[in-house]
């Protein structure tokens, strides 16, 4: 199996952060925690954002008019993510996504029928900037790179001599994009708990994800 350049840095990434992780463990810092996050996602201007994911995917240009039979975007996303505490001040992230699967049927103005199914996931590196309400509540704003991965199927007809011909075909696309939230954490003797708001870009949609975690520092 071979991988791109893109998952190469990015696994790469994610070894040197496990390893900042057991530094600073060895060397006394601050606690760290392991989180599993659950989030709502939501998506702006879905149908239209959908549809231009769509024309990306089948390669299709502004003269096809697509009208939209059915669409489903993920609404739950799932993170397992890994914090590094610096300071009482300043933390770090690094995190798994699994964004879920995304669906929809396009019909053409010629009735040329499109299906896609795509499924997403990827992860991200953050910073965090802490200010603690209580000794064990604190309040963060955080910024960083996300990654995604797109993995998708596409199903089309198309017309020879005026007879319809299924067609299929898959297209895997990749991104870094900007990613920034705030965030409000709970350390209550091991245990974790954290709510987050995040802003992003995912495959030609800006979306927000709500997400509540619960894991343990060590």
């Amino acid at each position: 199996m071979s991988f791109g350049w893109k998952t190469n840095i990015s696994l790469l990434a994610l070894c040197l952060f496990t390893s900042l992780g057991l530094l600073a463990q060895v060397n006394k810092e601050p606690v760290n925690y392991l989180e599993v996050k659950v989030g709502i996602e939501t998506f702006d201007d879905e149908e239209n954002r959908f549809r231009a994911l769509f024309r990306t995917a089948f390669q299709l240009d502004e003269s096809v008019e697509l009208a939209v039979l059915d669409m489903d975007l993920p609404e739950l996303g799932f993170k397992i993510v890994e914090g590094i505490n610096f300071s009482k001040y300043f933390a770090a992230e690094g995190a798994l996504t699994l964004f879920g699967e995304t669906d929809g049927t396009f019909l053409d103005q010629n009735g040329i029928l499109y299906t896609y199914h795509g499924n997403q996931y990827g992860g991200d590196l953050v910073l965090l900037g802490k200010y603690p309400i209580t000794p064990w509540l604190f309040v963060h704003a955080r910024a960083g790179i996300n990654y995604w991965r797109v993995e998708s199927d596409l199903e089309w007809q198309e017309i020879t001599d005026g007879v319809p011909v299924e067609a299929i075909s898959r297209d895997i696309r990749s991104s870094f994009r900007p990613i920034y939230g705030l965030g409000l954490r709970a350390n209550i003797n091991s245990a974790t708990f954290s709510l987050t708001y995040e802003v992003s870009e995912f495959d030609e949609m800006d979306y927000s994800v709500l997400h509540a975690g619960f894991g343990f520092t060590f």
